[in-house]
């Protein structure tokens, strides 16, 4: 079986997931890999193949200059390189997909991924090295805070972060169009997995972070 990883992102998303091609590969399975160029020598270090992902994120973590505070313009500029990479992102994921695939495993931030999948007619599942899912365990991830707001301000919180505008929507909805599928908005794609119960894997130890009471059954914990 031939599978695709989409890792679009920094060194920090596609090294665990160079690991798990490791192991997928001394299992038999045809591993490939998207990432961007500059980390090609991880992924062919894991013994998977490189397909690449135009664009380079690394100078995107951080909106402002290392010991400065980020400004109104500053954010601004950010999400809209953000935006950018991310079209790149969804071109290149979507020639790697047709490159051929027979199952496509998707990080966080790679959504267009699914209806990539959607289009070639091969099942898509998520590999997220975070929990994104809105719960009253935690506070949304996307706002990089530790307050717990409690489990009555949690959950709806993160629903409405979940539903909010994000850098991967219009490239999402390019691919879609591109692709000559129905109109959809990423957020409402989400909910519609969420009720079909689509299944996500998440490279988290139960030890460290136990899982969380109200998560469906197709969130699966599987360590690192």
């Amino acid at each position: 079986m031939r599978v695709l990883m989409i890792t679009p992102g920094t060194r920090g998303d596609v090294a665990p997931i160079a690991g798990l091609g490791s192991r997928l590969q001394a299992l038999g399975f045809d591993v490939a890999i998207a990432a961007n160029a500059a980390y090609a020598p991880l992924v062919t270090a894991a013994g998977c193949e490189h397909r690449e992902l135009p664009g380079d994120m690394s100078h995107l973590v951080s909106p402002a200059a290392p010991g400065k505070k980020a400004t109104g313009a500053d954010l601004r500029r950010c999400l809209r390189e953000l935006g950018d990479y991310m079209d790149l992102a969804a071109t290149g994921a979507l020639a790697a997909a047709q490159a051929g695939t027979d199952v496509i495993l998707a990080n966080a931030i790679a959504p267009y991924a699914y209806g990539v999948a959607e289009a070639i007619g091969v099942p898509a599942i998520g590999a997220h090295l975070q929990p994104i899912e809105p719960s009253t365990a935690y506070p949304p991830v996307t706002l990089g805070s530790a307050r717990s707001l409690g489990s009555v301000g949690n959950k709806p919180l993160g629903s409405l972060v979940s539903a909010g505008k994000a850098p991967y929507d219009a490239p999402s909805a390019r691919i879609r169009q591109t692709l000559g599928l129905p109109k959809k908005a990423r957020s409402a794609s989400d909910r519609t997995r969420r009720k079909t119960n689509s299944p996500i894997l998440h490279g988290i130890s139960p030890t460290v972070f136990p899982r969380p009471a109200d998560w469906r059954s197709g969130l699966t914990m599987t360590g690192y």
